[in-house]
């Protein structure tokens, strides 16, 4: 075990990283200033090392790279932790060379950590922001920026875990959140998904992601895709707002559905471009349930045959889209279920 002292484990407590003062030594790190360690990976080696419980780490200002870190392997935070940015920047990029396990993802949050809060810290240039593979538990982001990454956020393997990002935005990414490798039962939710190439991705890498919340979430100027769902079944999307996505013009719109038994209910769906919501023909027999949403139009979403004066974002058809937010129901007339 990591030591402080000569032979006991450090122990749940609050300790210091500051990488322009710090002291990569055993009794370093429980003061701030001279008194913390130098680098954020020999401080995780130490706490993952050390006796179970909660531990609270404080990061100097700063910018923190594979020069500054001296080391070229992940972060695995594998304890519940509270990391405290205070405004410092995980920046990944530079020449990895011959690593064999390099420093590709700025956090990766694994299995011994149920509790996680991350708050006031930059992520960028790295494969992955943040990539989460854990058992369930608590993940709280506070005042997190990830931006110029594949992915900001992705989700492997992880079951049963809430994720939350109030406050935080991802931007700037190939991919803002991605959900792969049969991830699945888990709650996402608040926070700002914007300007990537894709916002919101569940695509299956093996098994696939069913079950999944997406709950109160800015999905806003993304250039291709708002939220596509090409693997899985049983996820909802609920309370967000899908606004001004496909800015591109080279994918299918706000939302893209490809694989059956999913919901989009409650949200604001406006101003994307082609679709509002879009259903592969693969739903032709079990269509994708999106009620209750407003469409951006008192008249509800504009389809050709089932709402041609709908004013709203269009839908695709295997898309139920009856009723919308301000619906009334007198518009029917014929009582089958959609406005005369």
């Amino acid at each position: 075990l990591a030591t402080i002292g000569e032979d006991e484990p450090i122990e749940p407590g609050t300790y210091y990283v500051d990488p322009q003062n710090g002291t990569d030594a055993p009794d370093s790190g429980r003061q701030s200033g001279s008194g913390a360690w130098k680098s954020l990976h020999y401080a995780v080696d130490l706490i993952n090392s050390g006796a179970i419980g909660s531990y609270t780490l404080n990061l100097a200002p700063g910018t923190y790279t594979l020069i500054s870190e001296g080391v070229d392997e992940p972060l695995v935070l594998n304890q519940d932790i509270t990391l405290i940015g205070n405004g410092a920047i995980l920046d990944g990029a530079g020449d990895h060379g011959n690593s064999d396990n390099p420093w590709t993802s700025g956090l990766i949050i694994g299995p011994g950590a149920a509790n996680v809060t991350i708050s006031g810290l930059t992520i960028q240039n790295f494969k992955n922001g943040t990539l989460i593979n854990t058992d369930g538990g608590c993940i709280n982001f506070d005042d997190i920026t990830v931006s110029q990454c594949d992915t900001g956020l992705k989700l492997v393997d992880t079951y049963q875990a809430t994720v939350d990002l109030t406050g935080s935005s991802l931007s700037g990414n190939r991919v803002g959140v991605h959900l792969t490798s049969g991830s699945s039962g888990n709650i996402v939710r608040n926070g700002v998904v914007t300007s990537n190439a894709d916002g919101i991705r569940l695509a299956s890498e093996g098994q696939s992601p069913d079950d999944n919340r997406f709950e109160d979430i800015d999905v806003t100027t993304n250039t291709g895709h708002g939220i596509v769902i090409y693997d899985g079944c049983g996820n909802v999307i609920s309370d967000s707002r899908i606004i001004g996505n496909n800015t591109g013009r080279a994918s299918h719109g706000g939302i893209a559905v490809f694989a059956g038994r999913n919901q989009v209910v409650g949200s604001t769906i406006e101003q994307n471009n082609c679709y509002g919501v879009y259903a592969d023909d693969a739903l032709a027999s079990q269509p994708l349930v999106a009620v209750n949403n407003d469409w951006g139009a008192a008249g509800g979403p504009q389809h050709p045959d089932y709402n041609p004066a709908g004013t709203g974002n269009a839908v695709s058809d295997h898309v139920e889209f009856m009723p919308w937010t301000g619906f009334v129901p007198a518009d029917d007339d014929d009582n089958d279920g959609w406005p005369a």
